[in-house]
């Protein structure tokens, strides 16, 4: 038979179905014609229109039942989907999630754009909510797999991020094995170069997730060494070695203010009260404030259900 049942709704696979290409299948099925968008503006606005940003059209209309579906997708995706090093996806087949807790280490794909869009999709997050569970993930996903998916000359790619390899099992199974492992090697060009354009339009625009402003309060979400222009004339100097360790001495000038930090989920015994894990001091104009984030060693075990 080829006839299958999903979700309660069967499935008629005889052969004979019809082969769309995916801009066909868009057009047809979802009502959008990509030939006859001209620039990003359009391809913005048709995107609205059907809801695709879920999180950026829950934000901008405040509508709370989008919001909830964002939140459903947020934890279980991060909850049940996710690998330690904030890869998602653990399927090449499709290049997909598949049932919680399917997160086998030998066989991970791990898709490099995937981290990207987990990246954008915690951003999004964050703006409706001053969370740190969003900026935490995003903090995870670009020190562990964005990071590693590029070779130190940035002229080699992961497609997939491997979460472990055992040179072994892929030579001993060379051309025998119906076991697809990943690569273990980047390479400089794929038939499908999706990621390394991702990558490259992520770094430039690595400042935006650094930091918002609520009012009079600058809310710090990730750290690094730099200086920021505000939009009420002032500025914030962030001096730190982080993650080398967690010392960040932020200094306000041209205004009186507040700074909500980071306290990341990991960093434990730091003493600072918080709330949705940010902790806010005042900051006088031109006076460093100095705060330091304990870095312990953090044991981390596999829920048993992976």
């Amino acid at each position: 038979t080829y006839e299958i049942e999903w979700m309660g709704e069967k499935i008629d696979l005889t052969p004979g179905w019809r082969r769309l290409t995916m801009v066909d299948a868009v057009k047809e099925y979802v009502g959008i014609d990509f030939g006859a968008i001209t620039d990003d503006a359009e391809a913005v606005a048709a995107a609205e229109a059907k809801g695709v940003e879920l999180a950026d059209a829950a934000e901008k209309t405040g509508d709370a039942e989008l919001k909830s579906a964002c939140e459903t997708l947020w934890r279980d995706i991060t909850e049940k989907k996710m690998f330690i090093t904030g890869s998602i996806g653990s399927s090449a087949n499709g290049e997909a999630f598949t049932v919680p807790y399917d997160l086998f280490n030998l066989v991970a794909y791990s898709e490099t754009c995937a981290s990207i869009g987990l990246i954008y999709f915690a951003q999004r997050m964050l703006k409706m909510d001053l969370d740190s569970r969003y900026a935490d993930v995003i903090e995870r996903a670009l020190y562990n797999c964005f990071l590693a998916s590029t070779s130190l000359d940035g002229k080699a790619f992961y497609y997939e991020n491997p979460q472990e390899i055992v040179p072994y099992l892929h030579t001993r199974d060379y051309g025998t094995s119906s076991i697809r492992w990943p690569k273990m090697q980047r390479s400089e060009i794929f038939r499908c170069s999706c990621c390394p354009p991702n990558i490259v339009r992520l770094i430039p625009s690595l400042g935006d997730y650094i930091c918002s402003e609520m009012g009079d309060t600058v809310c710090v979400h990730q750290y690094a060494q730099c200086e920021i222009n505000l939009s009420n004339g002032a500025k914030l100097k962030m001096e730190t070695k982080y993650p080398q360790n967690g010392k960040v001495t932020f200094t306000l000038t041209g205004k009186d203010g507040k700074i909500a930090f980071r306290v990341p989920d990991w960093c434990k015994g730091h003493g600072y009260e918080t709330v949705k894990g940010y902790a806010t001091v005042e900051a006088k104009d031109g006076v460093p404030v100095t705060v330091d984030l304990p870095m312990k060693v953090l044991f981390v075990e596999s829920r048993p259900e992976a």
